[in-house]
């Protein structure tokens, strides 16, 4: 408890009530049908920081994944999630999304997905608490990306989404959506050359 409050104390001089009430939203003292109040960060690659990816990760190459690469997809995401993840993806890949991943000796190790049509913002596994970016022909969404646990700290996010990138025409734009409050993709997102675009604050009050 005394940790808990210390937490709010330090997000009250940082940012005022809305730190106290994402962080208390963040802890899950509350039930997320009775209080969510979540922000979230779409950020634009302006431009690939070629200085990141002179250190290539070795052992690893860069795919397409279609649909027989789905047990491998799961096999990378968190066990707790694998039976949920199994129809959402079956869903992504017939409303035509594509998925990229980085495969070491033939075991995913990290995978991204891109949606050139429309992107779902959701807050509740697709249930009701969804938010519907529609994209023009020009750009493409990337999310529900993983890196496998015994893969990760080792360069991947950055080599998987140039590959992902040089997939597609010269002068596409990429978005992507991060949590407000996971400060290690925020950052890993700028290094590479994302930039802030627009914030989406999502609120439920029972």
């Amino acid at each position: 408890m005394v940790r808990l409050f210390g937490k709010f104390w330090s997000e009250w001089l940082k940012r005022g009530f809305v730190g106290v009430a994402l962080s208390l939203s963040a802890s899950d003292r509350l039930p997320s049908s009775m209080f969510l109040l979540s922000e979230t960060e779409i950020v634009w690659l302006e431009q690939i920081n070629r200085r990141v990816l002179e250190r290539k990760p070795q052992g690893y190459e860069w795919r397409r994944a279609g649909k027989e690469s789905l047990p491998g997809l799961l096999a990378c995401s968190p066990a707790a999630y694998r039976d949920h993840l199994s129809g959402v993806f079956t869903t992504f890949f017939a409303d035509g999304a594509n998925c990229y991943a980085a495969y070491n000796e033939d075991e995913v190790a990290a995978y991204v997905w891109a949606f050139p049509h429309r992107y779902v913002l959701t807050y509740d596994n697709y249930q009701s608490r969804n938010l519907n970016v529609h994209l023009d022909e020009g750009s493409v969404f990337l999310g529900n990306g993983m890196i496998g646990e015994k893969h990760r700290l080792r360069g991947l996010f950055p080599h998987l989404i140039a590959f992902v990138v040089s997939q597609w025409p010269d002068r596409t734009r990429f978005f992507g959506a991060i949590d407000g409050s996971n400060a290690h993709s925020l950052r890993s997102h700028y290094r590479l050359g994302f930039k802030p675009c627009k914030w989406v604050l999502c609120l439920t009050l029972f």
